[in-house]
C-alpha cells in the first residue's frame, strides 16, 4: 500500500486468522526444509518450498487478502503487507 514502511517485527495485535495461518504454515515448511538438508534430502526440501509457495501463499493467502488490499482500511492493508514482508 502507498506509504507502507515495513517494521522489523510483526505486530500481532490486529493480526487476522489468515495472517497467523500463513505464518504458521511457513514455519512448518521452514522446519521441514531445515530437517531435509542434513540428510541431503533435497527433493523433500524443494517439494516443501514449492508446496508452500503454490498451495499456501499463492492459492490461499494472496487470494484471501485481495479484498483487504482493495479496501479503505489502511491498518488492515499494512498488516497484510507486513506479513508479506
Amino acid at each position: 500500500p502507498e506509504g507502507f514502511v515495513p517494521s522489523e517485527t510483526l505486530i500481532e495485535q490486529g493480526t487476522e486468522d489468515i495472517d497467523r495461518w500463513i505464518l504458521s504454515t511457513l514455519a512448518q515448511h521452514v522446519k521441514d526444509v531445515n530437517e531435509s538438508f542434513p540428510t541431503y534430502n533435497f527433493s523433500r526440501a524443494t517439494d516443501s518450498v514449492s508446496t508452500w509457495w503454490r498451495s499456501c501463499l499463492a492459492d490461499v493467502y494472496l487470494e484471501a487478502i485481495k479484498p483487504r488490499m482493495k479496501s479503505n482500511n489502511v491498518e488492515s492493508k499494512n498488516q497484510a503487507a507486513q506479513v508479506l514482508y
